[in-house]
């Protein structure tokens, strides 16, 4: 299962919604009123659903969205207001006032929706022919020697760039291939 990361402005807040979750099962990893917080938490982890507030303590939804690493995604509280005028964007989103069927129906949506295409991504990995599996093994491992990665660290490094530049594994591992080769 998914751990869920919990950031709102007041912290009372974010208990509210960790009791709600915790009593339905849900495993929650912390619950935080800052950004950086929720960032340094989720370095940690390789996967999870961030739950917070329009805006926190030192960042605003965006900001901590563009700085979470691939895995993980976002679940914004927010006003139907900001949905209304536009400053809601590229994000998943569920309005106040915040029941807790609303909240519950979010996170599973989101979980089911995060297992199907986890599942497509490896039966995709799994049909990948071995040529382009041996394009990715030999760009993880110039990455890992020329930048003093792991493996598990090169891995995220290409998905990155692979998720930011739209392209796919084979593409970005040529890429680094013809780059650092």
């Amino acid at each position: 299962m998914l751990s869920l990361i919990i950031a709102f402005p007041k912290l009372e807040d974010a208990k509210k919604l960790k009791l709600i979750l915790q009593r339905n099962d849900y495993s929650v990893a912390g619950i935080f009123t800052q950004g950086r917080d929720v960032l340094d938490i989720a370095d940690k982890m390789n996967n999870g659903i961030v739950i917070c507030g329009y805006k926190l303590e030192d960042m605003n939804y965006m900001t901590l969205k563009d700085s979470l690493k691939p895995g993980f995604t976002m679940l914004l509280v927010t006003t139907n207001t900001k949905v209304e005028s536009g400053l809601v964007k590229d994000v998943s989103y569920i309005t106040a006032p915040l029941t807790q069927q609303k909240l519950l129906s979010a996170v599973t949506d989101i979980t089911e929706e995060y297992y199907k295409q986890s599942k497509q991504r490896r039966d995709r990995n799994l049909n990948r022919p071995d040529e382009d599996k041996a394009l990715i093994l030999s760009a993880k491992e110039l990455l890992m020697r020329k930048n003093d990665l792991t493996e598990p660290e090169a891995h995220r490094y290409m998905q990155k760039i692979s998720m930011d530049s739209g392209s796919s594994m084979v593409e970005t591992a040529k890429k680094i291939l013809t780059l650092y080769g």
